[in-house]
């Protein structure tokens, strides 16, 4: 067949051969002009697209970085808020105490609270905002009738202290409590026994490892009254170099200004737990979470240790890095700073963008 083509092709013309020659050397030429045209167009779209996944994951590690900046700032001022209330009431109480010869109690201000089982449907008390006894205890020693007195003194000042029904202050005697004081609106409770709740224990746990540390933050623990999980921020009452008291404030693992944050944030102290979070699975559950709870966070012990070291680099960009989401089943990029006094850890991590599995170092 091809022998007989090659005798055809012989027989023709000389010009007929050269236009033959010619149509299938354009025939090739415009060929290889298609192939070269889509092997470019190829390459260019790959690198079009790699140059703009590029573009993409730095936005959005920007985004999760400068989202991370600003709440450190917002941490740390309200941290500091209630840092300054509770310095302020340890303050007066000092002060209270030291110049107590000077004042005369004609009324007592400091009084019981209303007790759980008074409060009814039916029947409205009037509670004003005023520090009150939530204990049942019939005689005070020394030291309770001192901050007895000292807080009928501060009783009439308790407006100045921020606090209301989600972040109430109190104050207790240490050690053998026979004084706890909240305000605002706290209720008696019966067989509510401080000594035993973990935001005490904590601190007296941490007052003997570290006594020159004013304030601690306990671990996640459940309200006796919502039955929801709460922290304290608790401040030392130190009179004569000695713990006299301790006062504290209450604090929610859910904050409204930081939920509109399409980004899921955690701040969790030393423990694991999630004191802080924009996740409403977490912050609306009456269940203590921790970190490592795969089902809630997507994180497990491994992820964990990782944040943590992480977390403790003095340099800002050494922060940040990707992770495994165990609920989104996805890489996510993640951002963690430790704050060092506190002992806390700040993870915001990009849960909204989805992309290709891959291992990506800064």
């Amino acid at each position: 067949m091809f022998s007989k083509l090659i005798l055809w092709f012989k027989d023709l013309r000389m010009s007929n051969q050269i236009i033959i020659i010619n149509f299938f050397i354009i025939i090739f030429a415009v060929f290889l002009v298609l192939v070269t045209a889509h092997i470019q167009q190829a390459i260019f779209f790959t690198y079009i697209q790699e140059v703009q996944q590029a573009l993409s994951l730095k936005q959005e590690k920007s985004i999760v970085n400068n989202i991370s900046k600003e709440l450190r700032l917002y941490i740390q001022q309200k941290n500091y808020q209630t840092i300054l209330n509770l310095w302020h009431s340890q303050q007066m109480v000092y002060q209270f105490i030291q110049k107590q010869a000077q004042y005369q109690i004609k009324v007592n201000q400091f009084q019981d609270c209303i007790e759980q089982e008074e409060i009814r449907e039916d029947n409205i008390i009037y509670n004003s905002d005023i520090i009150c006894q939530g204990l049942f205890t019939k005689q005070y020693d020394n030291q309770a009738i001192l901050l007895n007195k000292t807080l009928s003194l501060l009783s009439p000042f308790s407006q100045i202290f921020l606090g209301d029904e989600q972040n109430k202050i109190s104050f207790i005697d240490v050690p053998n409590n026979q004084i706890f004081a909240q305000y605002p609106r706290m209720y008696k409770y019966k067989d509510y026994i401080p000594n035993t709740r973990p935001w005490y224990k904590n601190h007296i746990d941490q007052y003997e490892i570290n006594p020159n540390q004013q304030y601690y933050y306990s671990p996640i623990y459940t309200s006796v009254r919502s039955f929801m999980p709460y922290f304290s921020l608790t401040y030392s009452l130190i009179i004569n170099q000695t713990l006299f008291g301790i006062t504290s404030q209450l604090q929610e693992i859910y904050d409204k200004k930081i939920q509109s944050i399409p980004m899921s944030i955690f701040l969790v102290n030393q423990n694991g737990d999630i004191i802080l979070t924009t996740m409403p699975s977490i912050s609306q559950t009456n269940l203590l979470i921790t970190i490592i709870n795969e089902t809630y966070t997507g994180f497990n012990q491994t992820d964990w240790d990782f944040i943590k070291k992480n977390s403790n680099q003095k340099i800002s960009q050494e922060t940040a890095f990707y992770l495994e989401n165990k609920i989104f089943n996805k890489t996510v990029f993640v951002n963690a700073f430790n704050f060092e006094k506190e002992n806390l850890t700040l993870i915001v991590q990009d849960d909204q963008s989805i992309f290709k599995f891959q291992k990506c170092e800064l």
